[in-house]
């Protein structure tokens, strides 16, 4: 059997529902009119189950099928098991299970009467996943999958935003960065924008490379761009202002860090450094970053510290 799922898959949903909290689901920011059925949809399935029924939900997450079930059926019994570090479930009729892939259930034959899935099943090695469910299912047992459509908005969307991610991740862009040909990476980054229309990752990793190659190119002294005479100024304005609308903060602490450091032997350094990072990570412009790389959205700075 293939290995189900790499650590580093399991790391980033364990990320994910640490944000969440114990009683969020996958579908927090959906509306109303989107949660609503799928609520319907598990009260039914569950009314139509007798007591004591046992219930196994795969890529449970939080275990908010489970809590739709038990509105249904109350005297049910939901096992829910997910690959990542989910948080225990409040409720003693549900039992959360975490770091358990579906493609390798710890689980007798024939333990379960029934299986439930919402938007994870698609998530895990499909077959070999199948293979597992029927071993531990009980005969006849009835199984519920509720799975994203191939053509539906969320799908093309996470589509967009993997095209983007590998244009960002390419051999091509690396090189690029590497040697630090802002002017190259400015075309490629165009490039990918017109590929990934309405990606925000594109514009917040293009941000913050483009910041880093711009401070590489004053670090070896190289020229960055030249213009003529008569637009220096207002290219020399431009360059201020997108600087102003950065991370101000941070770069002020790096200054003073870069100045310091012709006279600071090593361990000076790195005692500033200590500081330098523990007052940027206190700072306003920090925590309203990291929100909005969470959103998935460009950071708004304000010098706030």
């Amino acid at each position: 059997m293939n290995a189900p799922m790499t650590t580093n898959v399991a790391q980033a949903w364990t990320t994910f529902w640490a944000e969440q909290g114990p009683g969020s689901r996958c579908l927090a920011r959906a509306s109303e009119e989107l949660l609503q059925p799928l609520d319907t949809h598990w009260h039914e399935l569950a009314s139509g189950l007798l007591p004591a029924t046992e219930v196994l939900d795969l890529a449970c997450g939080a275990g908010a099928v489970g809590r739709e079930l038990l509105e249904g059926q109350p005297d049910l019994h939901v096992t829910g098991i997910d690959i990542a570090l989910i948080p225990p479930s409040q409720d003693h009729r549900i039992e959360l299970v975490p770091w358990t892939p579906m493609e390798s259930l710890p689980f007798g034959e024939g333990t379960f009467d029934a299986a439930v899935s919402q938007f994870g099943y698609e998530y895990g090695q499909t077959a070999e996943a199948a293979s597992e469910v029927a071993r531990v299912l009980a005969p006849g047992a009835p199984i519920s999958l509720l799975l994203h459509h191939s053509d539906s908005p969320l799908v093309e969307g996470m589509r967009l935003h993997k095209r983007a991610l590998e244009g960002l991740c390419s051999r091509e862009v690396r090189e690029t960065f590497i040697a630090g040909n802002a002017s190259v990476f400015g075309e490629q980054i165009a490039r990918l924008k017109r590929q990934c229309p309405g990606d925000p990752i594109i514009d917040q990793a293009a941000y913050g490379l483009q910041i880093h190659i711009r401070q590489e190119a004053c670090r070896r002294s190289d020229i960055w761009k030249a213009v003529d005479d008569a637009m220096l100024m207002i290219e020399a304005e431009k360059l201020c202002a997108d600087f102003a609308q950065g991370p101000t903060v941070a770069f002020d602490l790096i200054k003073r860090a870069l100045d310091a450091a012709e006279n600071n032997d090593l361990a000076t350094q790195l005692d500033l450094e200590r500081q330098s990072q523990r007052e940027a990570g206190s700072t306003n412009d920090y925590k309203g970053a990291v929100r909005a790389f969470l959103d998935k959205r460009k950071p708004t700075f304000t010098g706030k510290r």
